[in-house]
């Protein structure tokens, strides 16, 4: 049986188990560490400046970092997504220090 992106995507946010109703599968959340987690990736565009990248990376894993310990709740989650999504899509160059 194949898992949804849905479902996929909510595990990878909330760091629990759901079965492919949507449902959790047991009232025990996974527990939260590093080993759980795969690497977080972000590739380098072409032509992009190193600085640029760097500061890029940093953001987004600082993003993602966040919604893996249930940082972002309500507006502020959406705003993040939103902020992602485009750093990830090369919308958004982040300041460079």
């Amino acid at each position: 049986m194949k898992c949804s992106k849905s479902l996929i995507w909510l595990r990878f946010l909330t760091g629990k188990v759901y079965n492919f109703s949507g449902k959790r599968s047991s009232d025990e959340e996974m527990p939260m560490s590093d080993e759980i987690w795969p690497a977080i990736k972000v590739e380098r565009f072409y032509d992009e400046p190193l600085a640029h990248y760097e500061a890029r990376r940093r953001e987004i894993v600082t993003i993602i970092t966040g919604f893996r310990n249930s940082r972002y709740e309500g507006a502020v989650a959406e705003r993040m997504e939103q902020r992602l999504m485009a750093l990830q899509d090369g919308m958004v160059v982040p300041a460079v220090a």
